[in-house]
């Protein structure tokens, strides 16, 4: 019987990075990095909230993502958010444990709308990935 170690060994072997970005790191990158993909993690209902979405921002869900991990390309600078920082760091540690460099906003999108003068009122938008 032969035994297939290689996605066993693949996952243990996989190392990924998690770097904190602060909001003015992430208007350097924003303004420089054509390959950026900032995805916005909250949920439907929290998009409502107090924070609109940042332009050129994606929303994929926390749990899409826990569930889907393809939903994040590969090849991309990925700079995730949420509201804090909190759930968006959560995601980023399962992303990393399978390999993945991804970055997030360091105190979320309510320190991004502190540095650069509070936050604006949300507007719906349409920046589904499906």
């Amino acid at each position: 019987m032969e035994i297939n170690y290689s996605s066993q060994v693949e996952h243990h072997l996989a190392i990924g990075v998690i770097i904190d970005v602060t909001p003015l790191q992430l208007e350097i990158l924003r303004k420089n990095d054509p390959n950026l993909m900032m995805v916005d993690v909250r949920s439907v209902e929290e998009l409502k909230g107090q924070f609109r979405m940042l332009d050129e921002a994606v929303h994929i869900g926390m749990d899409e993502i826990l569930s889907d991990r393809s939903l994040i390309p590969v090849g991309k600078t990925i700079v995730l958010m949420y509201r804090s920082g909190h759930r968006s760091l959560k995601t980023a540690l399962v992303l990393k444990q399978y390999g993945r460099t991804v970055y997030n906003l360091k105190k979320g999108l309510k320190g991004y709308f502190e540095e650069f003068g509070g936050a604006a009122p949300v507007h719906p938008q349409n920046n589904r990935v499906n």
